[in-house]
């Protein structure tokens, strides 16, 4: 699943114009800024997130959300999803969660991934009463983006089913967490260092394999995946 609004989809942008990170950050973000400047959907929806991780050294939250909102007037769906959590949290903008619910809502409805995701973390959270907690619906709307690859998808699956009192889901719902594993999720790789660590969910209790996949979680948490 992709998403132009995530750190991964920037860097790949910039590799595909051909730039090395980080030796020609100077360079690529400049050449990121004029492709936006001249209307570039896709360089604004890398330039938001350039501008919001400081991947090349430009770290400003405000031109940050200034770009996303530029890429979502431009019809980017994966800005306009950026740009709905910014106005449910109201960083850098003024707080409107019932618009940034309700644009969720329809990216939902035109089959957005990325906007199944979100609005499956609100529902699992109950976030409020704009969007009660449900954990069954949660997991109906964070299966297609977890069929389509999406780590974080998959682990919130496989962390909701596993706590089903099905041996038959527990297990599914483990085999969901190593798909996530699998996809350099690191929080995934903390639940199968648990199960190695307990003997649950069919994994053996195996040492080991605890320190394995705990010392790929901190990589993958030092790397910021």
């Amino acid at each position: 699943m992709k998403d132009a609004m995530s750190r991964k989809n920037a860097a790949s942008y910039l590799r595909e114009q051909g730039f090395s990170l980080p030796e020609q950050s100077a360079e690529a973000h400049a050449r990121c800024l004029r492709l936006a400047q001249e209307g570039d959907v896709g360089a604004q929806c890398a330039l938001s997130v350039l501008f919001s991780v400081g991947l090349t050294g430009h770290k400003d939250e405000t031109l940050a959300f200034r770009w996303c909102e530029t890429a979502a007037n431009n019809g980017s769906q994966d800005a306009k999803r950026a740009l709905a959590s910014y106005l449910i949290s109201g960083r850098q903008v003024e707080r409107q969660p019932q618009r940034g619910v309700a644009m969720l809502g329809e990216l939902v409805e035109e089959g957005h991934l990325p906007a199944m995701v979100s609005l499956g973390m609100l529902m699992l959270s109950g976030h409020s009463e704009l969007v009660p907690k449900n954990e069954s619906g949660a997991i109906d709307l964070l299966l297609a983006p977890a069929q389509a690859g999406d780590p974080l998808s998959q682990c919130l699956v496989g962390a909701q089913l596993i706590l089903s009192d099905d041996p038959g889901l527990q297990l599914s719902g483990a085999k969901w967490i190593a798909s996530a594993a699998e996809g350099g999720l690191s929080s995934a790789h903390r639940y199968l260092a648990a199960f190695h660590r307990q003997g649950s969910y069919g994994y053996p209790v195996d040492p080991e394999k605890v320190a394995v996949h705990d010392a790929i979680a901190q990589r993958l948490e030092e790397e910021g995946t």
